[in-house]
């Protein structure tokens, strides 16, 4: 099992299940990323529902070469397998927030 603090945290905070780990069990979503790439970002080059970025024109290091999403490659290379998606995220409910009195200590 892979573990990383980074990933399972969030998963664990929010009550997400599946989610976190390399783990039998688990949904096996992760990204590859070659840490040596410097480009600029372009619209042209965003897969994103809204076709735009802040970052569009920043120089940035760091860019994905895969996708996994359930155990199987959504794009790797720039290239997309539009059959694969992801399903929606599960939350655990939020609890109540204490009563004011406890959050603030007694007066």
């Amino acid at each position: 099992m892979f573990r990383c603090r980074e990933c399972d945290r969030p998963a664990i905070a929010y009550g997400i299940p599946n989610k976190g780990r390399l783990q039998v069990g688990y949904d096996a979503d992760l990204v590859l990323v070659d840490l040596e790439t410097t480009k600029p970002v372009r619209r042209e080059d965003l897969e994103t529902k809204c076709g735009w970025s802040p970052f569009e024109g920043w120089e940035l290091t760091g860019w994905p070469t895969a996708t996994i999403v359930g155990g199987s490659i959504a794009m790797r290379d720039g290239a997309i397998d539009d059959s694969l998606r992801g399903k929606a995220l599960e939350f655990a409910p939020y609890p109540d927030p204490p009563p004011l009195q406890a959050a603030v200590g007694s007066a």
